[in-house]
């Protein structure tokens, strides 16, 4: 008897303990975690002389324009980010990665962060236009995360030849080189070096008649934003300017 009388108060003693454990995870429910962000990817500012910038002379105009076409890529097919719809297949601290559909086009992005710098690329699975591509890496970047020195790279359907690329760095001294170059037709390359006084430089080159790469352009200006110019026709200098 007393036996069936303690399996019953110790039967009671258990339901009250499931009953108040439960109320407490109602009352006090644990918050969903939030997974860490990814990171962006943003270049380093350029800082140019506001003369160069407010200056109304043409080819001023045109190195700024230039400039900002090196430094942007808006209008070309890379990929930093996930668009919005993208199913997040990995978000934790230092790796991330983002899927989405497009037609019968499977797209992911992997970006990740690990000893000072950052990395994205871009896989397609599937089929675009008619043509089937099996895990093709077809963007590769890479930036420090200081913004001193990284590189783009797209690359040839369904090869790893590089097609076009974006390469920037900082010399010891300071100096901050661009260099974009396209290596399908029309070959085309652009360098530009800015000075920490804000003066710098500017070298456009196009193919040759010959097949290699001249010059088809060059521009330079002072700290105070005043410069020169010199256009090339296959190479050969064919004329000259300036702008106070």
């Amino acid at each position: 008897m007393l036996y069936k009388k303690y399996l019953a108060v110790l039967a009671a003693v258990s339901l009250i303990f499931l009953i108040g454990g439960c109320s407490s995870d109602e009352e006090s429910p644990v918050a969903p975690t939030t997974p860490p962000k990814a990171p962006e990817f943003v270049l380093k500012a350029v800082a140019l002389p506001s003369g160069l910038l407010q200056s109304t002379d043409a080819m001023a105009k045109l190195a700024v324009e230039l400039i900002d076409e090196v430094n942007s890529f808006e209008g070309t097919p890379c990929v930093f980010a996930a668009p919005t719809g993208a199913q997040a297949v990995k978000e934790v601290t230092g790796s991330w990665e983002y899927q989405w559909i497009t037609g019968s086009l499977t797209q992911n992005l992997k970006i990740a962060a690990a000893e000072g710098r950052l990395t994205w690329q871009l896989f397609w699975n599937g089929v675009d236009q008619g043509k089937s591509f099996a895990n093709w890496r077809k963007m590769d970047a890479v930036q420090r995360t200081d913004q001193s020195n990284g590189h783009v790279y797209l690359y040839l359907e369904g090869s790893q030849q590089i097609l076009r690329e974006w390469v920037w760095y900082t010399l010891e001294n300071g100096d901050y080189t661009m260099v974009k170059q396209n290596h399908e037709e029309p070959i085309s390359k652009i360098d530009i070096t800015i000075k920490t006084d804000k003066s710098g430089k500017l070298e456009r080159f196009s193919k040759s008649s010959k097949g290699s790469l001249v010059y088809d352009l060059r521009i330079t200006w002072a700290a105070d934003g005043t410069g020169e110019w010199w256009t090339y026709t296959d190479g050969v200098q064919s004329n000259y300017g300036k702008w106070n």
